[in-house]
């Protein structure tokens, strides 16, 4: 049965009545958790017909894929959390997470595993795993009015006008996401067949990146091709070490509720008036390269993060 086990271990300290701080330990192992995988994928090995090598041919001259879902995907996440909590003067609180984690699972691209004879081949960073994310969010009462800092003696006009506004936002820095290097040429496993390829790595990826690009494909080669009988399979040993382009976005917002009585309704009125920010600094956030080490464009970035529309580029208001 597929079984996901938690931890969580946390040390928490007041280090005065306005200041906060924890550190914690967070983790989860998944195993027998269900994915799909081919049991009708054709054995590594040479010869061009790769009907011969898949398991239900001989037997049921089966030569189609056999796409079937059974509990043998694994999972491991941990993380190291650092919270923060401070109330300042005047009104102003924030409250910063800092997280240190790493996930990691059996498919080395988000789908199928590379050999489903052999899964511990695919365990690299999930598709999702991001090393370091912070966030700091933030809200601040404006102290204007009765009882507060500015404006205590203020008339009831400016009190209604200039009290009660909230600022409040939250600003968000992650690292890249994992760069899942594939190489198109299929050739050294088993003829183009049912199998994904990694390609060899075989210089550093990150030294001598050529202009216009965000690693450099000259670093992989063509895995050598598998020899009779399939003993030696080129699979390729690229593990996941390229991350792509860090993640910065600030959302930020001020709003106020007006309270008043209406002649048209006996009781309380309220009006609330809002302005809200995304991405307030216009970054460009960029998502990750061509991945496909053989291609032509190999490296190129060529698209933005998350974006759905044209609008999705630049800052919004609302």
């Amino acid at each position: 049965n597929a079984y996901l086990d938690l931890w969580n271990l946390t040390v928490q300290h007041q280090f005065a009545p306005d200041l906060s701080m924890s550190l914690a330990y967070v983790g989860n192992v998944g195993r027998h958790l269900y994915n799909g995988y081919d049991m009708n994928a054709a054995v590594p090995g040479p010869g061009s017909d790769i009907s011969l090598r898949r398991p239900l041919f001989n037997e049921f001259g089966i030569d189609t894929n056999v796409t079937m879902r059974a509990p043998g995907g694994e999972s491991d996440y941990n993380a190291l959390e650092y919270v923060v909590d401070k109330r300042m003067a005047q009104g102003y609180t924030i409250h910063s997470v800092f997280t240190w984690q790493k996930a990691m699972t059996l498919s080395y691209s988000g789908g199928e595993t590379q050999d489903p004879y052999d899964q511990k081949l695919s365990i690299a960073p999930d598709g999702n795993n991001r090393a370091f994310v912070w966030t700091l969010s933030h809200i601040w009462n404006l102290p204007y009015g009765k009882g507060q800092h500015w404006g205590a003696n203020a008339s009831p006009v400016l009190r209604g006008v200039l009290g009660g506004w909230i600022f409040n936002g939250s600003t968000s820095v992650m690292s890249g996401l994992p760069v899942f290097i594939g190489w198109s040429d299929t050739s050294s496993l088993n003829n183009g067949g049912d199998f994904g390829q990694r390609p060899d790595q075989v210089g550093n990826p990150l030294q001598n990146i050529p202009a216009g690009r965000w690693y450099n494909p000259a670093a992989f080669a063509d895995p050598a091709p598998c020899t009779t009988g399939g003993i030696t399979c080129g699979f390729g040993n690229y593990g996941g070490t390229i991350t792509g382009p860090n993640f910065a976005s600030a959302n930020w917002a001020i709003w106020k509720t007006f309270r008043f009585k209406s002649p048209l309704a006996k009781e309380d009125t309220s009006l609330e008036f809002r302005v809200e920010s995304f991405n307030l600094f216009n970054r460009t956030n960029k998502s990750n390269p061509d991945g496909t080490a053989n291609d032509s464009t190999a490296g190129v970035i060529t698209n933005v993060y998350g974006v759905t529309s044209a609008g999705d580029l630049m800052r919004q208001f609302q």
